[in-house]
């Protein structure tokens, strides 16, 4: 299988899972590792393997911590989340505004 990203992103996406994971046992919102992995639906031997760096995360994983603890998954696949273009949304939402208008005009004639 081809390896998508170098060995450099790897690792830092990699740390940045562990970190995530350190916070949520820093904040109290898990308990610990173990408690993490029963909610993450792996073993511990999985972590384990991951923060030796043997393994990477899976998105399997990370969905998993999205969905149990919120947290997201653009934080830790990328260093400085992508931030919204605001000005490309505007811009979507008038054309959508400005489509259904088309569309309640041609109703109400």
């Amino acid at each position: 299988m081809p390896q998508l990203y170098n060995d450099d992103i790897e690792n830092q996406i990699r740390s940045r899972f562990i970190k995530k994971l350190d916070e949520l046992i820093a904040t109290g919102r898990a308990d610990s590792y173990v408690d993490i992995c029963d909610n993450l639906k792996i073993f511990k031997s999985a972590l384990t393997q991951i923060k030796l760096g043997k393994t990477k995360p899976t998105l399997r994983m990370l969905y998993n911590l999205q969905v149990v603890y919120g947290i997201m998954v653009e934080d830790i696949l990328f260093e400085t989340p992508p931030k919204p273009d605001v000005g490309n949304l505007t811009h979507q939402i008038k054309k959508l505004q400005d489509g259904l208008d088309d569309i309640l005009k041609s109703i109400n004639k």
